[in-house]
């Protein structure tokens, strides 16, 4: 089941997915072999995500399935308000390309952002639960107690179902190739070979050094193999609008040379007036209170 947009797949379509993947499991199924047909191509897309997001969605299954696209749209836009309001954005950015895509496929990669951008650590943690390469803007954060938390969960999987880390790791290799396949490369630098992603990864340890908490955001859209399009709604914290333009266009490959551009303007002296990511405009705000009083 999928309807198809332009650009963007099918309408609810990853939300089925996921459940598809969860609901395999629960009754005593492989999450690998869970995918969703779309309509008119007819390509297939599979769930390629971690044992800790099956287990995670596992409690959602009993939502009747024909109910699932609908809602997963539902939660991902309510998600996407949060995510606008959150980083103190103009409404219109909720029609920011990547926000639309996450939105209309019910990827949860709307919902990692937001919970990313929460003040609970309990709830950032299921940010690299739900998708692994949460991990990579907690750690660039310094969301130690949140990182802590979801190894724990990790780890709370492996003890109480081995039977789904061995499905796991069985076919791993053959996996790979065919989400590469479903993925048509991706939308980082990985697609294109050691030589690119290693340049890309240079420039992300340039921006570390200069902010960690910029790296953190970009890596994922920037260097994880098969990233999608929607994955790019990670630079909105960053608040920089060349970036996010050059961001919102649907173009593999794009990302990684917008992030290496980043990465060249932030080194200049000049960039000291960019626009301030969350945590520093958090900061600014607190001084000009301060200055004020």
């Amino acid at each position: 089941m999928a309807l198809t947009v332009p650009f963007w797949g099918g309408l609810g379509g990853d939300a089925l997915i996921y459940y598809r993947a969860a609901a395999a499991w629960v009754a005593g199924g492989n999450p690998w072999t869970a995918s969703v047909t779309a309509i008119g191509g007819g390509t297939t897309f599979h769930f390629y995500g971690l044992p800790p997001t099956v287990v995670l969605l596992a409690p959602f299954t009993v939502i009747p399935e024909a109910w699932v696209p609908a809602l997963g749209i539902a939660i991902e836009a309510t998600a996407a308000l949060y995510v606008v309001r959150k980083l103190q954005l103009p409404m219109w950015w909720l029609v920011f390309p990547p926000i639309v895509s996450g939105v209309l496929s019910g990827n949860p990669s709307v919902v990692l952002l937001a919970a990313l951008l929460a003040s609970s650590p309990v709830i950032q943690a299921a940010a690299p639960i739900l998708k692994v390469y949460g991990g990579l803007p907690l750690l660039g954060n310094g969301r130690w107690r949140a990182i802590g938390l979801a190894i724990a969960a990790t780890a709370l999987t492996v003890l109480l179902a081995p039977g789904l880390w061995r499905q796991f790791f069985d076919g791993s290799t053959a996996r790979e190739a065919q989400l590469m396949g479903e993925s048509a490369g991706g939308f980082s630098a990985f697609q294109f070979g050691i030589l690119a992603t290693g340049l890309t990864a240079f420039a992300l340890v340039v921006l570390a050094y200069i902010d960690r908490r910029e790296a953190g955001w970009l890596a994922p859209i920037a260097i994880w193999p098969a990233s999608q399009f929607h994955w790019n709604t990670l630079a909105l914290p960053l608040r920089n609008p060349w970036l996010a333009a050059i961001l919102a266009c649907h173009i593999q490959g794009l990302p990684p040379v917008a992030v290496i551009g980043y990465v060249v303007w932030r080194a200049l002296p000049s960039s000291s007036s960019r626009i301030p990511s969350d945590d520093a405009a958090q900061m600014t705000a607190q001084k000009h209170a301060v200055t004020n009083q």
